[in-house]
């Protein structure tokens, strides 16, 4: 069975035999998956400040933040049935300045 990615939506399951090329082809996508791509340690992520403390009246400058997460899109483990997840958390702190709007 052979998966061809077509884009980021749609894959397309092809039968026929493998090539050599192909193989290599592929074996060297999954080092370099293996290599790069490997749920070791955690990876920057940008999130929204308001998906952490929404508050409907408040203004976060920067509105978003570099959070370093583990997380399933961060890194890829060896088995599909396995999560990248993390071992440990800690609390970091950072500035924001921090405006209200006026409720009316």
């Amino acid at each position: 069975m052979y998966f061809c990615l077509l884009g980021f939506a749609k894959i397309e399951r092809k039968h026929f035999n493998f090539s050599e090329s192909e193989i290599r082809e592929a074996v060297q996508h999954a080092l370099r998956v293996s290599r790069e791509g490997s749920c070791k340690i955690p990876r920057p992520r940008v999130v929204q400040v308001k998906s952490i403390y929404p508050h409907p009246s408040k203004t976060y400058i920067p509105h978003c933040t570099i959070l370093h997460q583990c997380g399933d899109d961060t890194g890829c483990c060896r088995h599909e049935s396995l999560s990248c997840v993390p071992i440990s958390t800690h609390r970091v702190e950072l500035h924001f300045y921090v405006s209200t709007d006026a409720v009316l």
